[in-house]
């Protein structure tokens, strides 16, 4: 997460900067005329500065108590400003006077206000009424117009504008790119809007959404408004469809339109009042949000200084909330499709283990009841059938608490022991010849990999038995260049037809596919499966 970008401290203060910067330009214009040759408090001009300072100093207060006046008011001061500073330019000596100076602060105020194209429109009105003044003055006087020094005060004045408008314009592009939050952690929407009411200065965030235009969520970092149910409908939040800033007590609506001067509108009624109000949120700032599949609005209320300039934000605002809640989104879809492949592969293991065991459990109690009608005895066979009902209970004990204990501790296994331990109690079960061959030497290998092998015997083998009548089957371990090779042949019946990739065994095309493995199948006088799994070979130490 970054520091608070700079610009951002004073977000909303403008106004309020501005008129106080007005009630000093307004003193010091007074004490200015009062030291002119021809000024005087008591005059007409002096009265107007007077009166020019109270209004000042009323309209600083004014606002600060009913801030949402602000852009009402404020194209109407900079005119009566500039009246003013005509005013008293024409009643002083107009090339030399000193109140030339204070076009400055109209030409920032502006530029700060609104923007360069305001400001220049400003400047160059008072450049306007300056040239006027000094043409009427010589008019009237019958003196000459000073030419050199004229150009050089516009002149002057010009390149200063220019400066100031390009500096202005360059100042909101780094500002806007600086506002750049990175979070690390899994749930960036609710980081982002943490930090939002940091760098805003609000008590508060919520991020109301509408998923499909059907259900509402609410996140908030308000803990009474989050996650409580909306009492207004999706219909009414996506009505909300501007920027604007935003009073409850009295009601009260300020839309930037985006026209010169930055007009803005004035509602007394606020449409989304009943929205606004099961939020909690009495005054403040609402962004509409515009993502894929989800629309919304955050609210940043109880904004501790509202201000016109709080508009500025808000498409940085909508850009960074909209990325955070897109992360969301991906992040829950691809939890879902892990989930859905933790189920699908407990699903196999389920399948591979318990529901094997059990139907071969059924076959073999099948055949102990032809057992006993031959008159033979049972006594030996129902041991062997009670000795592998218990290993394979051990076996599903040790599949769940593998899933318990979030998989092996590491320690490696001899492959082709587990596949021949697979063999024989396929054997057991399904009253086959089932044969494991392969190399002398122990081939080491990790444990959950050794079970997947005895997986794929015993699901091959459940196979054979039951869907093909085989008697035999035999398979071969094989170890090849970065993989090895697990062959498996029956004396079945096979397929009836050439088999595609519908008609292969499920479970273990999808085992060997998890496992990055390929699998080929062949039925022509029985069933011959070749499995290639990439696989490292391991030491006997590791």
């Amino acid at each position: 997460m970054t520091g608070r970008p700079a610009g951002i401290g004073a977000v909303g203060q403008t106004g309020q900067v501005i008129r106080i910067a007005r009630v000093a330009c307004s003193a010091v214009m007074m004490g200015t005329y009062a030291q002119t040759s021809a000024g005087s408090v008591a005059d007409p001009v002096g009265v107007l500065l007077l009166c020019h300072f109270l209004w000042a100093i009323a309209a600083a207060l004014i606002v600060r108590r009913w801030w949402w006046l602000d852009p009402r008011i404020a194209p109407a001061e900079t005119l009566g400003d500039l009246l003013v500073v005509s005013v008293a330019l024409y009643a002083t000596d107009v090339l030399l006077s000193p109140f030339f100076i204070f076009g400055v602060p109209l030409f920032m105020s502006a530029l700060l206000r609104w923007g360069w194209r305001e400001a220049v429109i400003v400047a160059a009105a008072f450049v306007a009424v300056y040239v006027a003044s000094i043409w009427i003055g010589s008019q009237q006087r019958g003196a000459d117009i000073d030419h050199v020094r004229l150009l050089a005060r516009v002149g002057g004045f010009t390149v200063l504008v220019a400066v100031a408008a390009w500096l202005g314009r360059r100042r909101r592009a780094v500002v806007l790119r600086g506002l750049r939050i990175v979070a690390g952690d899994r749930d960036r929407t609710h980081t982002l809007l943490v930090e939002l009411c940091r760098l805003v200065g609000a008590d508060a965030v919520t991020l109301a959404t509408v998923h499909d235009r059907r259900a509402v969520s609410i996140r908030s970092t308000d803990p009474a408004v989050d996650g409580i149910a909306p009492r207004f409908a999706p219909e009414q939040l996506l009505a909300m469809s501007r920027r604007f800033l935003f009073q409850l007590d009295p009601p009260r609506k300020v839309i930037d339109r985006g026209w010169l001067f930055g007009r803005a509108s004035l509602s007394r009624r606020l449409g989304a009042y009943e929205v606004l109000a099961s939020l909690n949120a009495e005054r403040g700032l609402a962004v509409p949000i515009r993502a894929q599949g989800v629309q919304g609005v955050v609210l940043i209320s109880r904004i501790r200084t509202m201000g016109l300039d709080l508009l500025d934000l808000t498409s940085w605002i909508a850009a960074q909330v909209t990325a955070a809640l897109l992360d969301d989104l991906r992040f829950r879809s691809d939890r879902r499709e892990s989930l859905m492949e933790a189920r699908l592969r407990a699903a196999q293991d389920v399948h591979d283990t318990v529901v094997q065991a059990l139907a071969g459990t059924i076959f073999r109690l099948e055949a102990l009841k032809s057992w006993i009608g031959a008159g033979r005895e049972p006594a030996g066979e129902i041991d062997r059938l009670i000795g592998d009902v218990r290993s394979a209970q051990s076996n599903v004990r040790d599949y769940i608490g593998r899933l318990r204990t979030d998989g092996d501790s590491g320690a490696p296994c001899d492959l082709l022991g587990e596949i021949r331990a697979a063999a024989d109690r396929s054997s057991r079960t399904w009253g086959i010849a089932c044969l494991a061959l392969g190399p002398r030497a122990p081939v080491p290998g990790p444990a959950w990999f050794g079970r997947e092998l005895a997986m794929l015997v015993g699901e091959a083998a459940s196979n054979a038995a039951r869907h093909g009548g085989a008697s035999e089957v035999t398979v071969r371990l094989a170890l090849r260049q970065d993989e090895i090779e697990l062959i498996i042949e029956d004396n079945g019946s096979g397929f009836p037809t050439a088999p595609d990739a519908s008609a292969r065994p499920w479970s273990i095309n999808d085992r060997i596919h998890a496992l990055g493995g390929t699998l080929t199948l062949q039925s022509s006088g029985g069933t011959r499966m070749v499995m290639n799994i990439p696989f490292e070979e391991q030491d006997d130490e590791t």
